[in-house]
C-alpha cells in the first residue's frame, strides 16, 4: 500500500526504525559525554590544574622573594635545631650515612651541584670535619652541664649557663656555610616542639598546684 508521497508503509516503518536507532545513539552519546564531563570535573588532578590555571603567575621578582623567604625559614630551623644536643644527634646520623656510603652529600646539603665529583668530595670532607668540631664543642657543653648540677643556686650558676649558651651559638656558626636539608632536620624540630609543649604543660600544672597550695594555707 502506498501513501500520497508514493512510499509504501513498509518503507515508512524502515525509516522510522532507522530514525529511532539514530535518536537512541544520540542519547547514548549525550550520556557518555555527560559522564565524561562529570569524571573530568571531579578528577583531583583536573581540579588542581584548573585551580592552578586560575592563579596569576609570579613575576621574576616575586619568585626571587619567595625563594629568599624559603631559605630564611630553612636557616631558622637549622639554627634552632643545631643549638641543641638533640640536633647534633641528627647531624651525627647524617655523618654515619655519609661515611658508610648510604647517603650522598647532595642529598644531605642543599644548593650544591652533583655534576662535579671532585667538588662534592671537597664539600663532603669539609662537612664531616665540621661535625667533628661540633662534637668536640658539645663535649665541652656536656662537661659544663655536669658542673652546673653541682652548683645550682650557686653564684657561678648564671656564668655556667652563659658558657653553655655560647657553645650552642658557636656550633650554629660552624654550620652556617652549609644548608642542611630541612627534611633531615624537621623530625628533630618537631620532637623539640613536642618536648617544649610537654614542659609547658608540666610548668602550668605545677604553677596551678602551687597556687592552690598557697590559697589553702591562707584560707
Amino acid at each position: 500500500m502506498k501513501n500520497l508521497t508514493g512510499k509504501s508503509s513498509k518503507m515508512y516503518k524502515n525509516e522510522e526504525a532507522g530514525l529511532s536507532i539514530v535518536e537512541s545513539q544520540g542519547k547514548d552519546d549525550e550520556v557518555i559525554e555527560d559522564n565524561h564531563r562529570d569524571v573530568y570535573s571531579t578528577d583531583p588532578m583536573n581540579i588542581y590544574l584548573r585551580e592552578m590555571g586560575s592563579l596569576d603567575l609570579l613575576s621574576y621578582e616575586e619568585e626571587i622573594k619567595l625563594a629568599q623567604k624559603l631559605e630564611e625559614g630553612e636557616a631558622r630551623i637549622q639554627r634552632a635545631v643545631l643549638r641543641l644536643a638533640l640536633g647534633l644527634n641528627t647531624v651525627n646520623r647524617l655523618r654515619e650515612g655519609l661515611e658508610r656510603g648510604n647517603m650522598r652529600i647532595g642529598s644531605v646539603l642543599n644548593g650544591i651541584s652533583d655534576s662535579d665529583e671532585k667538588e662534592l668530595e671537597v664539600v663532603r670532607t669539609s662537612f664531616l670535619e665540621c661535625i667533628e668540631e661540633a662534637n668536640s664543642l658539645n663535649q665541652q657543653r656536656v662537661d659544663l652541664f655536669r658542673e652546673l648540677r653541682e652548683k645550682v643556686g650557686n653564684s657561678e650558676e648564671e656564668k655556667l649557663w652563659q658558657e653553655i649558651r655560647s657553645i650552642g651559638l658557636r656550633i650554629v656558626e660552624l654550620f652556617q656555610p652549609y644548608r642542611i636539608s630541612s627534611k633531615k632536620l624537621l623530625s628533630t624540630a618537631k620532637a623539640v616542639e613536642e618536648f617544649n609543649e610537654k614542659v609547658r604543660k608540666v610548668r602550668v600544672k605545677a604553677e596551678r598546684e602551687s597556687l592552690l597550695a598557697v590559697t589553702y594555707l591562707f584560707s
